[in-house]
């Protein structure tokens, strides 16, 4: 067997395990592992399942998630009726997730509960409609980890990069164990790899349709698109519209026919989808640092201002001089769209990990393996925020005693602030080598 061909199955055999492994402890059946629930926790069941389709859910519960409370009540005490996300009931996510979680959970629905019940046979119940609903999503979300490895380590070959062997060590960093099946963003970054994989093979409708897709998974990677556009105008040996318009082209379909589905069907759906990201709070940001209150609008403010500020520096020092200028640039555009965002989820750094995975060298891949394993703290001490509190005040550090992980009073949002910083400063370096490259006199 080749070194390529053994580098692929290494490789595929280690995102089976991860897959499996996290599959294994957010798993409802699954215990809770050294009684620390951050490890078991998962938007796929407790975040968004549980909260919608719990037979215990209080009236004003019901009436806060459920545009139509009547389906949730048939569904808990009648019999089986099929129940759309953003028609029925509300779901922060974008539509491409939304078709996911309609088929999963309306699979599980009719794979377990006869055509009529009453309220205790959806009670008894509930446990396994809960588990075929996970692990729908949990081979959906392992089979997209497969494809994305396989697909990155194509494009490590073909970028000629070395095969050092914390490469393949990447995979089996804490995030990626913690939150692979825990939401979409695994998702995202398949669409994500795929559109730059066909942007080196000069595809560009296809670069364009699955960069699309990417968005319509999660919104983050829009910046991206855009540096796609600069090069077809400005750094392409030699301007076609033609490639243009099969950019666009795929890139609309991508985004604009799942949006438009979604707010043809609910427009109340569409809307509330808006809402719930333009006011969130402040989730894990750097802002905090500044103004404490994670609900202030200034959160916001800043977010935009120092976004659209590193994003314009980092397109303009774009040049595409060599071929894995647009992976740099891609790595480079997400980092700051998520880590100066008023939003930084910890899931979202899956989204960067296999980009981290192509273009950083030995040290900014240690800096990047020490963010990472910050980032997997987040979601296990999260719940562990009062315990915390009572030990750091009995050894002196006098902050409230109280469960409020959410605050710059926890140690869960120092090790959030400090993550982001570690990731600036690999981003401040490339930026900063960008500048000595294009003899550019910026001072960072």
């Amino acid at each position: 067997m080749s070194r390529i061909n053994r580098n692929y199955l290494y490789a595929i055999i280690i995102a089976l395990v991860v897959s499996s492994v996290s599959t294994f402890i957010h798993h409802p059946k699954t215990g809770v592992l050294i009684n620390i629930f951050g490890l078991k926790y998962s938007d796929i069941v407790h975040g968004v399942f549980n909260t919608r389709f719990s037979p215990y859910l209080r009236e004003s519960d019901v009436n806060n998630k459920w545009y139509d409370p009547g389906k949730y009540y048939c569904l808990t005490t009648k019999s089986r009726v099929i129940v759309y996300p953003y028609i029925d009931y509300k779901l922060e996510y974008p539509p491409l997730i939304g078709l996911i979680w309609f088929i999963s959970t309306n699979l599980a629905i009719y794979t377990v509960l006869p055509e009529k019940y009453d309220y205790m046979v959806y009670v008894n119940s509930f446990n396994e409609i809960q588990s075929i609903h996970y692990l729908i999503q949990a081979f959906i979300n392992s089979l997209s980890m497969v494809l994305t490895v396989y697909i990155t380590i194509d494009l490590i070959n073909r970028l000629k990069k070395d095969y050092c062997i914390q490469r393949y060590l990447l995979f089996l960093l804490p995030s990626m164990l913690i939150y692979l099946i825990y939401n979409w963003d695994i998702i995202c970054t398949l669409f994500l790899m795929l559109g730059l994989k066909n942007f080196i093979d000069r595809k560009w409708f296809k670069t364009g349709l699955f960069l699309g897709l990417s968005i319509s998974t999660k919104i983050m990677v829009v910046f991206i698109t855009l540096a796609v556009l600069i090069y077809l105008f400005i750094y392409m040996e030699k301007f076609c519209l033609k490639n243009v318009a099969l950019y666009l082209t795929g890139l609309t379909i991508a985004v604009f026919i799942p949006f438009t589905v979604m707010y043809i069907a609910s427009p109340r759906g569409f809307l509330d989808f808006v809402e719930h990201h333009a006011k969130w709070y402040c989730e894990n940001c750097i802002y905090q640092i500044v103004f404490s209150d994670i609900f202030s609008p200034n959160h916001r403010i800043l977010a935009f201002i120092f976004i659209m500020l590193l994003v314009s520096i980092s397109l303009y020092l774009f040049h595409e001089k060599i071929l894995d200028d647009i992976f740099e640039t891609s790595f480079i555009l997400l980092v700051v769209t998520i880590a100066l965002n008023y939003v930084f989820t910890p899931q979202m750094i899956l989204i960067i990990t296999l980009l981290a995975l192509i273009i950083l060298e030995k040290r900014k891949l240690i800096l990047y393996s020490i963010a990472d394993s910050l980032n997997a703290l987040i979601i296990i001490l999260f719940f562990e925020d009062f315990k915390i509190r009572e030990f750091l005040n009995k050894i002196g550090f006098p902050i409230p005693i109280e469960f409020n992980p959410w605050s710059i009073s926890s140690i869960v949002q120092w090790i959030a602030v400090i993550r982001i910083m570690i990731l600036l400063i690999i981003i401040l370096s490339i930026l900063r080598s960008r500048v000595r490259n294009t003899r550019l006199v910026i001072g960072f």
